[in-house]
């Protein structure tokens, strides 16, 4: 093995040591370094976050962005003094399964584009999550008082995101089970109300191509819709929307 690659592996475990059991049933993922020659390519799907960025000195703001970063906080995931050997922390959270189309657990139902992203610390500092601007095209349920059309913005949030430390050195936090969207690709997004925040939580997302249907998330129950096309997936959700309306 070369051993430059085995350096990368070994600091990177080292980090991801202290990340086990900070989810109920969370699993730790040991990852290698990413290579010197894939680090920008790699860093480019991510939006950044600054260590030490400013908190908002709007009132309002900042109380938002404490109500943001609840649903992260405790995780005991990023670390405060980087191992420079090391690109990023990859971790496995084992979460409940959710149905393929989980239409009874979600509030709001959308087809939109992830048109900005932005990623952000939580309230402790322990975790990152990254949120989406999602311009909505179609609206397929809405269980809110305020209601949705299509042309608004409405934003969620998924952990994982980019870290960068005082001195410039970057680390990427991924979650293996759960893809971080892309700006410019079209999804349908199943959401729940955070009753919280103005942020909506992901129950699950698919991106929408020209013809096939990805899911973000992974599990056996992906499995049925991998291969379909996107007239048939959408065809079927909405059959399965009119069967429960």
């Amino acid at each position: 093995m070369n051993r430059g690659w085995l350096k990368y592996s070994l600091a990177t475990m080292v980090v991801l040591t202290g990340l086990a059991g900070t989810e109920r049933g969370q699993e730790v993922a040991p990852e290698s370094g990413v290579r010197e020659t894939n680090r920008a390519d790699f860093f480019a799907k991510f939006a950044v976050t600054d260590y030490d960025a400013p908190l908002p000195e709007n009132t309002e703001e900042l109380e938002q962005r404490r109500l943001k970063g609840l649903r992260y906080d405790k995780q005991n995931w990023v670390v405060k003094e980087p191992n420079h050997d090391v690109d990023y922390a990859r971790r496995s959270i084992k979460p409940a399964p959710v149905p393929t189309y989980p239409i009874e657990e979600s509030d709001v139902i959308v087809t939109g584009l992830a048109t900005a992203a932005s990623a952000y610390l939580s309230n402790d500092k322990t975790g990152v999550y990254t949120e989406y601007t999602i311009r909505v095209e179609q609206v397929l349920k809405d269980n809110l008082s305020r209601k949705l059309s299509s042309g608004i913005s409405i934003t969620i949030d998924r952990t994982g995101g980019a870290v960068r430390y005082p001195d410039g050195h970057r680390i990427g936090y991924l979650v293996a089970e759960k893809k971080l969207p892309s700006v410019g690709a079209l999804y349908v997004l199943f959401l729940r109300d955070d009753k919280r925040s103005k942020n909506f939580e992901v129950v699950t997302l698919y991106e929408l191509k020209v013809d096939s249907v990805i899911p973000l998330d992974s599990g056996f129950q992906f499995e049925e819709v991998k291969g379909m096309t996107k007239s048939d997936f959408m065809k079927t959700l909405q059959e399965k929307l009119v069967k429960r309306s």
